[in-house]
């Protein structure tokens, strides 16, 4: 981690803390901190249905955790309370599975002498779709299905909402002996505090007509997902980067990475999509690295279901996991990355077991600043 010490002429000492999970803190003196709340990861939503054909499976991953950062002075005689939110949990189907995701909780600063809490909420779960095939008519009236937004924070400092997973639109229909898979990949912790339209997990639209098995990527903290721009039989997207979106394709590269300083050093590269089974070497390279999104496994033709084709990518810290959907694999979705990255989702025709990716857990990070005399 980069420490904000670094661009300031005059010296000083510095204590820096990260808290993964809850405990306590004291500074060594009185001194103002420098401080970043990261709230834990939506989990992403399941739809698993063994009913073979006919039947749309729509579950969209979850959002990132909102990040809170500000400046708050903190004294040696006080302690102060340390709350790290959980990542929503994944989802574990049965025969027949429709849920949304479990939202991530809050992290929180509180006690000592704080006039109020300092609060960074967790992210929203995934919400989903699971209902035949003729009971809508999507290419008269399409529908879209979207999370809503993070509830807002508290307290000190100013806040950066988590992205959301993506938002799956249907503009076409499926016929009876068809199948609909779409799983979305979920949103990256807000960690550079940017728009969260920015940092979202790869949005999917169904345009034409007939069967469809199509998984996102999941947002990093410096791109979307990759978007998907007609869901149109077996597709899949990369992974947002740090400093780049992701792509729709078969092997398409993450989003770019870059030098950015800060929670997130180095910066990652999002995780590539795949659309075969693949190697070891292969199921590395679908990861999110630092920041970054994991990358999409998806089905490799309608005839190739008897395949193993792997998890998805789970994002790199911060980042969100990738969705999976597939016909009869019990592959999962990809988790969202520690500190808040949201889990992808899960659309599946085997009740065997494949799960949804679960939210990361949130993070509390002080810097201490004081005069070298002290």
């Amino acid at each position: 981690m980069s420490l904000i010490s670094q661009f300031y002429n005059h010296p000083q000492k510095v204590t820096t803390t990260a808290f993964s999970s809850s405990g306590s803190y004291s500074p060594p003196v009185d001194a103002w901190h420098w401080f970043v709340i990261a709230g834990g990861g939506g989990g992403g939503a399941c739809v698993v249905n063994a009913t073979s054909t006919g039947w749309w499976r729509v579950a969209c991953g979850g959002n990132g955790g909102s990040v809170r950062f500000g400046w708050v002075f903190l004294k040696a005689a006080e302690t102060y309370t340390i709350t790290i939110g959980s990542g929503g949990s994944s989802i574990v189907p049965t025969t027949t599975t429709a849920q949304s995701g479990n939202a991530g909780s809050e992290s929180k600063m509180t006690g000592g002498d704080l006039v109020a809490d300092i609060v960074a909420k967790g992210g929203k779960g995934g919400t989903y779709l699971s209902t035949q095939y003729n009971t809508n008519d999507y290419s008269t009236t399409p529908v879209t299905y979207e999370n809503a937004a993070n509830d807002a924070g508290s307290g000190l400092g100013s806040e950066g909402l988590g992205g959301k997973g993506g938002k799956v639109t249907l503009s076409n229909d499926i016929a009876s002996g068809d199948y609909g898979c779409i799983a979305s990949g979920g949103g990256a912790a807000n960690a550079y505090v940017i728009s969260p339209a920015n940092i979202r997990g790869g949005d999917i639209d169904k345009v034409s007509f007939g069967p469809v098995y199509a998984s996102s990527g999941g947002g990093g903290t410096g791109g979307t997902g990759g978007d998907i721009a007609d869901a149109d039989s077996n597709v899949g997207s990369s992974g947002g980067g740090t400093a780049g979106d992701g792509q729709e394709g078969d092997d398409a590269a993450g989003g770019l990475g870059s030098s950015n300083t800060g929670l997130v050093t180095p910066g990652g590269a999002g995780g590539k999509s795949i659309n075969d089974p693949f190697t070891q070497a292969e199921s590395d390279l679908i990861q999110g690295g630092d920041g970054s999104g994991g990358g999409a496994a998806f089905p490799d033709g309608p005839g190739d279901f008897d395949n193993s084709y792997g998890t998805s990518g789970s994002g790199g810290t911060f980042g969100g996991g990738a969705g999976g959907a597939h016909k009869f694999e019990n592959d999962n979705a990809g988790n969202g990355g520690a500190y808040g990255g949201g889990g992808g989702g899960i659309a599946s025709a085997d009740e065997s077991g494949p799960e949804s990716g679960a939210g990361g857990s949130g993070l509390v990070y002080l810097e201490g600043y004081f005069s070298p005399s002290s």
